[in-house]
């Protein structure tokens, strides 16, 4: 996407300069002309760091605009939440603190929760704690990653009376829960399911509780051998009530897994992309009548099975496993196109995203700014990402040179940076 002149493209840190009543400080001032002439990411991102040496109130009302103006580079936009989190300790923190918990807007609340969860000071801890308590769900999340590096008897409590006042019957409750326990699993090491479950193994744990020295990882791994087939998408259905899965079909996913872990010509195993289908089948029979699905498919392009989430049907079931059965592995692995056609749907909370490599075509191949775009999409949505690396397989056969490092290593980061799980099955 081509980036306009910043002074074309969005005005609005200018505008809000003038509407506060001029720029009354140096670094405002300095801020004021940096922007005006930046032509560019880098000049943009170098800008605002005369925000955070300003330090009041107005810059950090400017800099929450930037991060949430439409049209700005997901770099820019990001170092703009990164310099709300540096303006701790400032004229500007009261500010911040106050409005993540009042502002009118629910985005606005999630940003700024978002920047307050990226400081590591014990101020931080009473406004995230407050933030589980908020009406929209997506400021509760935007809470989550600041208290998983808080291993104190408060957060667990905390944590554990959030999961008590889930709606039952809220859309987004099992999306929420499965974050929470995630959370709670790697503040303890416990990997428990349900508020009850939970409240019950920490009334009797409480007193004395101190917490383990790593906590719980989300990141699992899996071996595919000749005697053993392991599940690709374990408990997925109780993921979240709207998911997307977004499936890699690109020629690499010709490799054939090891035999014996099913019924393939010549006595060797299926493809990847056969064990992929038949689970996603298993998967999608066990998705709760409640729910909502879609398929996003990918190689040089996406290929979505529905232009938005349909609910969980004999006929949406139907329709999905046929549209599995066209699909057929060839071309290169354009992941950011099928990322932002998965974010594209306003529902959707929830993406599992299975690949066997890194990003080899798009506007983007480039696995840091793949993640920072979706951070940027994600600053107020607070969808979650699961990600599978199904390396299990030689390519060698086929003429497919492999980098199974770097993939493993990109579906590893993705999860850690978008709040999700991560599944290494090789």
């Amino acid at each position: 996407m081509r980036e306009r002149p910043a002074v074309v493209g969005w005005l609005g840190a200018f505008v809000l300069v003038l509407a506060f009543g001029g720029p009354g400080r140096a670094d405002l001032r300095a801020f004021e002309r940096a922007w005006s002439e930046a032509r560019g990411e880098a000049s943009k991102i170098e800008a605002l760091k005369l925000l955070e040496a300003d330090g009041s109130e107005k810059a950090a009302r400017i800099l929450l605009q930037i991060a949430l103006a439409p049209d700005e580079p997901a770099a820019v936009a990001m170092a703009a939440v990164a310099r709300l989190a540096a303006l701790e300790n400032t004229e500007a923190d009261r500010w911040i603190v106050r409005e993540a918990h009042e502002a009118r807007r629910w985005q606005q609340r999630a940003a700024l929760v978002r920047a307050i969860a990226m400081r590591g000071s014990e101020a931080a801890t009473a406004p995230l704690l407050a933030a589980l308590e908020d009406r929209a769900w997506q400021v509760r999340v935007a809470a989550l990653p600041g208290l998983a590096r808080r291993p104190r008897p408060e957060v667990v409590e905390a944590l554990v009376r959030a999961l008590e006042r889930l709606a039952p019957r809220a859309s987004e409750s099992p999306r929420v829960r499965a974050e929470i326990e995630d959370t709670l699993f790697r503040l303890t090491g416990q990997r428990l399911e349900g508020a009850k479950a939970w409240r019950g193994w920490w009334e009797a744990n409480r007193d004395g509780w101190r917490p383990p020295s790593d906590g719980g990882q989300l990141v699992e791994h899996d071996e595919a051998t000749v005697s053993r087939s392991p599940r690709l998408f374990p408990a997925a259905e109780r993921l979240s009530e709207r998911i997307v899965f977004v499936i890699d079909i690109s020629g690499s996913m010709r490799v054939r897994t090891p035999a014996g872990l099913g019924e393939g010509p010549g006595g060797e195993g299926p493809t990847r992309f056969e064990r992929m289908v038949a689970e996603l089948k298993r998967v999608i029979d066990r998705l709760p009548a409640r729910a909502a699905f879609n398929i996003v498919a990918f190689s040089d392009e996406p290929q979505p099975w529905s232009r938005r989430l349909q609910r969980v049907s004999a006929r949406s079931r139907k329709a999905a496993k046929a549209f599995l059965d066209r699909l057929e592995p060839k071309g290169q692995t354009n992941v950011i196109g099928a990322l932002e056609r998965a974010f594209a749907d306003p529902q959707v909370d929830t993406i599992v995203l299975l690949s066997d490599g890194y990003p080899t075509a798009g506007r983007t191949i480039d696995m840091d700014k793949i993640s920072a775009e979706l951070a940027r999409w994600n600053l107020t949505r607070g969808v979650r990402v699961h990600t599978v690396a199904f390396l299990s397989g030689d390519g060698r056969s086929l003429g497919i040179v492999e980098d199974k490092a770097s993939a493993r290593a990109f579906m590893e980061k993705l999860a850690r940076d978008h709040g999700g799980r991560c599944r290494i099955v090789e």
